[in-house]
């Protein structure tokens, strides 16, 4: 059985939120909900397809998981009065085909903490795509 990535040092969530934008990748979101939702406070899941292909009853079987329904045209206003409400101090964004890791994001936010004049961090992530053939 898996483990659940938490917070390496507190072994509670981070005060963080994580929003996962989806287009198109609803295969990968099962995934990355997994992985996030014990990982960060707040996981926020922008469906931006078309038809709202994502499933939207996410949030009913995670409590701290919401979803949101945007088009390209709208995405920063409605990503902006959803982030207006979080209660996590820092927010991230990403791909349900991504892989934060826990280490990188705790080590980026007490950066970010300690040092009041950086607004954002950059880092490195991982994500793949396997086929039959090779993992790219």
């Amino acid at each position: 059985m898996l483990q659940q990535p938490v917070s390496p040092s507190s072994q509670r969530p981070l005060a963080l939120t994580v929003v996962l934008v989806c287009d198109g990748q609803a295969t990968y979101l099962p995934r990355a909900l997994a992985h996030y939702a014990p990982l960060a406070e707040q996981v926020l899941v922008v469906d931006i397809t078309e038809a709202g292909q994502v499933a939207a009853p996410i949030s009913a079987r995670m409590p701290n998981v919401s979803y949101l329904h945007s088009s390209l045209v709208g995405l920063g206003e409605d990503l902006h009065q959803h982030l207006r409400s979080a209660t996590t101090p820092f927010a991230v964004i990403a791909s349900p085909a991504e892989f934060l890791l826990p280490q990188g994001l705790e080590q980026s936010l007490a950066a970010l903490a300690e040092q009041h004049q950086l607004s954002l961090c950059q880092g490195f992530s991982l994500g793949y795509q396997a086929s039959r053939q090779q993992v790219g």
